[in-house]
């Protein structure tokens, strides 16, 4: 455990604060959290494979259902995908692993899900928003 001393402005006091190992990784998670978000997204909007580099996708479809599959990732990845446009046809993503099913259908623009990758469960469904797993 270590302290953390801020420097006081004038008239301000002096703030000690404990940290733990813990609090070193929460913050160190935050800062990669917001390097990933400014990385660029990937945009798809036909058949084809949702990356597992970028740590966003963006979908729009057309009017007819798109198909797509996402592969493995690495452990303690996250991947956040959402329909942005829908043109009247429906998002089939096909998962390698996926916690829960095989399959994610997107339907409506503003439909997003976060997953997590584990060895154990693969895709894991952090937060869902509108998306069928089947």
């Amino acid at each position: 455990m270590g302290k953390i001393v801020s420097q006081p402005f004038a008239g301000e006091k002096i703030i000690e604060k404990d940290i733990s190992l813990n609090n070193l990784q929460i913050f160190f998670d935050d800062l990669v959290t917001q390097f990933n978000l400014l990385q660029s997204a990937q945009s798809i909007s036909a058949d084809g494979v949702i990356d597992v580099v970028s740590p966003a996708t963006e979908i729009t479809t057309p009017a007819t259902q798109i198909n797509l599959t996402l592969a493995n990732g690495e452990p303690g990845q996250t991947k956040k995908i959402i329909m942005i446009g829908n043109g009247g046809g429906n998002a089939v993503i096909t998962v390698a692993s996926l916690f829960g099913g095989n399959t994610l259908t997107f339907d409506a623009a503003g439909d997003e899900i976060t997953l997590l990758f584990t060895n154990i469960l693969g895709w894991f469904p952090e937060v869902n928003n509108g998306v069928v797993i089947a």
